[in-house]
């Protein structure tokens, strides 16, 4: 399994001479995870050559066939060497000054703004195959921002996360049912404002208090991940139409709680894991109450079997989701254009006004013939009741739906 999003601490140098393009990688054991007691390593070299289009590998895989990982080359002879701690420690302080075109009306818009912060991230490898990265306040300011989207549906748009915390290590939390979806953590503030609100400073974000990650994978062939975030509760200035100011919650504070666990068997061709999510908010007024959801649980089991030398596949997952709320929350939940519980059109379906909680599930399986000569193709079947809903930490646009293809 690959990780674009691996980022250590190592060094490169190149050159051209009359034999053509060097590189040469100085990468320290501490920066990699591995079993002292294993004495052959996996190694894969590529190089992509864009003059002649060319795409150089060390360890070949013809396309007709799968490979990866239990395909690459060996390297032999590292003995006798410890791994040690990796121990990173990242404090930074951040200012910031915006001059903008101010609004004349707005005593929030006065052409001046000027913001600063400090924070801390810290590395701590735990073992040669566990580490942990924490993260208090942390900065995003130099991350890259989000492509302008035109969306005129009712379903959300999907965006990549590109903020380093959450990048690295991510494929550890992938796989199975979509119940994380990162972006979720440090969202835009979801509460609303007062009808007699006239002009607001509204948070553009959720403020991460703190963060913290374990994640890794053993010798043996297991995959942990766990993460906690805690973001804070945000408040909103506005003035109202007789020019009296007040300020407004729009997010409480909310621990985000994400587990994942993994098991390869048969050097990567079957794999079984197990996927947790849960999110809990402080409610602490009744106009949060009215619009946020107070907790909300995810779990799910997925699995993928390969034989015939990887030739066919099957996969597939299962999920359950348990959110919960005042009945006007659920009430938005059973209306949400993910599912439409309202409409007269499905005998099936029924809008509860009193309920105070919204349960349901999801599952898929796929059948595959991914290598061959002459055909390839797959079949594939996934179902999902009325009644999930996974979007507190996940990503989920529809229920009630059931597809099949080939």
């Amino acid at each position: 399994r690959g990780d674009d999003s691996w980022d250590p601490v190592w060094d490169a140098a190149t050159t051209v001479d009359d034999e053509g393009w060097t590189a040469e990688l100085r990468i320290p054991f501490s920066q990699l995870r591995f079993d002292p007691g294993s004495d052959v390593w996996g190694v894969q070299f590529s190089r992509r050559i864009v003059d002649t289009r060319e795409h150089l590998v060390f360890s070949f895989t013809p396309k007709r066939e799968r490979g990866g990982v239990a395909r690459y080359g060996h390297l032999v002879g590292i003995e006798g060497v410890q791994p040690g701690r990796n121990v990173e420690v990242l404090p930074y302080a951040v200012g910031r000054a915006e001059y903008l075109e101010a609004e004349p009306d707005n005593p929030f818009r006065d052409g001046t703004a000027y913001i600063g912060g400090v924070g801390v991230d810290l590395k701590y490898g735990l073992t040669s195959n566990l580490t942990l990265d924490a993260t208090i306040n942390p900065d995003f300011g130099q991350v890259e921002v989000d492509p302008a989207v035109v969306n005129l549906s009712a379903f959300e748009t999907f965006f990549q996360e590109k903020r380093p915390f959450f990048v690295e290590g991510a494929d550890i939390f992938g796989g199975g049912a979509d119940l994380f979806y990162s972006r979720r953590i440090g969202r835009r503030p979801q509460g609303s404002l007062p009808d007699e609100a006239a002009h607001a400073d509204r948070p553009e974000s959720t403020t991460i208090l703190g963060a913290a990650k374990v994640t890794g994978r053993t010798a043996n062939g297991w995959s942990i991940g766990l993460l906690e975030a805690v973001t804070g509760r945000e408040e909103a200035a506005y003035v109202d139409t007789l020019g009296v100011r007040g300020r407004a919650p729009v997010e409480p504070l909310t621990n985000h709680l994400v587990g994942r666990l993994r098991r390869d068997l048969r050097s990567g061709e079957t794999v079984l894991g197990l996927k947790a999510t849960a999110a809990n908010r402080r409610l602490d007024t009744d106009a949060l109450a009215g619009r946020l959801r107070s907790s909300a649980y995810a779990g799910g089991f997925d699995f993928k079997h390969e034989w015939a030398n990887r030739a066919w596949a099957v996969d597939g997952h299962i999920a359950f989701s348990r959110i919960a709320g005042a009945p006007d929350v659920m009430v938005a939940a059973q209306r949400s254009s993910a599912r439409y519980l309202q409409r007269v059109d499905a005998d099936h379906l029924s809008l509860d006004s009193a309920a105070t909680a919204l349960a349901g599930f999801s599952g898929r399986l796929q059948i595959a013939k991914r290598a061959g000569l002459h055909w390839r193709g797959q079949a594939s079947y996934s179902t999902t009741s009325p009644g999930y809903e996974t979007n507190d930490l996940g990503f989920q646009r529809d229920a009630d739906r059931h597809r099949a293809g080939l």
